[in-house]
């Protein structure tokens, strides 16, 4: 067991002293408590503010999920930050997929771990939730990412009975969240240079290398209904393909589906 450490607010000039000069001038606003990150970052986007931004908290009153689902964690249990992002045009659809590579390479470049990627935007270890992530779009070319890394707990609330886990809990220690910030937007900001060079096909092969799911059964609710097929394929365009149990194929759209399980035994 790990033992607890007395909560220590972020350090933001430790995560600043870790960065490295990239090509988004990254900006990071740290408060002590706020009632959403991702609703403090989507109004800095409204109100002009360019890429880069960093809203941190260690505490939300109303931090969510997809779809509205809940996400409630203990004050500095968890890395718990909203950042905006320009990328070119033919990725801005694919910043989910983005974001999900950049938490898994910043988790694992900060403490050793390596988690994978589950469609359409859970970070897991061991089959249980590690980290959620949040895309929103508002008017104009910037994306809104929500980030929350389960560190020191697993957070309440999770949708749909999901299982959950912290960073602490997986390694047998004490994780900080500077070196794990850090991590994460350097990854953000080699991976969109990466892809700019390279795209949506390194995209798509980046993501595929970090995830279990494919050949695995699964099921999900399209609209409201509860259907039953295998993980094939991920697209470009970042939908997941899935063979039904009639043998045909039906293409995925992260918005169009509520939840998605994974943990169904094999046929």
């Amino acid at each position: 067991m790990v033992k607890e450490i007395e909560f220590r607010p972020l350090d933001v000039e430790a995560v600043k002293a870790r960065l490295e000069a990239s090509a988004i001038p990254w900006s990071i606003r740290h408060l002590a408590e706020c009632s959403s990150t991702q609703d403090l970052a989507e109004e800095a986007a409204l109100g002009g503010h360019g890429p880069g931004l960093v809203v941190s908290t260690d505490f939300q009153r109303t931090g969510r999920g997809r779809r509205g689902g809940t996400w409630t964690a203990r004050p500095g249990s968890s890395l718990l930050v909203s950042i905006l992002l320009q990328p070119p045009p033919a990725l801005l659809p694919l910043t989910p997929l983005l974001a999900g590579i950049a938490v898994v390479q910043g988790i694992e470049s900060s403490c050793g771990l390596r988690a994978e990627l589950e469609w359409p935007n859970d970070v897991m270890a061991g089959g249980r939730k590690l980290a959620g992530i949040l895309v929103q779009r508002p008017p104009g070319p910037t994306a809104v990412v929500g980030i929350g890394v389960n560190v020191r707990a697993a957070p309440s609330g999770l949708e749909d009975g999901a299982r959950a886990t912290c960073l602490n809990s997986e390694l047998g220690r004490t994780v900080a969240r500077e070196p794990l910030l850090a991590g994460i937007l350097e990854a953000i900001a080699g991976g969109l240079q990466q892809a700019a060079l390279s795209g949506p096909a390194w995209v798509r092969r980046a993501w595929l290398a970090r995830t279990s799911m494919m050949g695995r059964r699964l099921a999900f609710e399209d609209g409201t209904t509860e259907r039953v097929g295998t993980a094939q394929d991920l697209l470009e365009d970042g939908a997941l393909v899935v063979r039904l149990d009639d043998g045909s194929p039906l293409r995925l759209v992260a918005g169009a589906v509520r939840h998605v399980r994974t943990d169904l035994p094999q046929s």
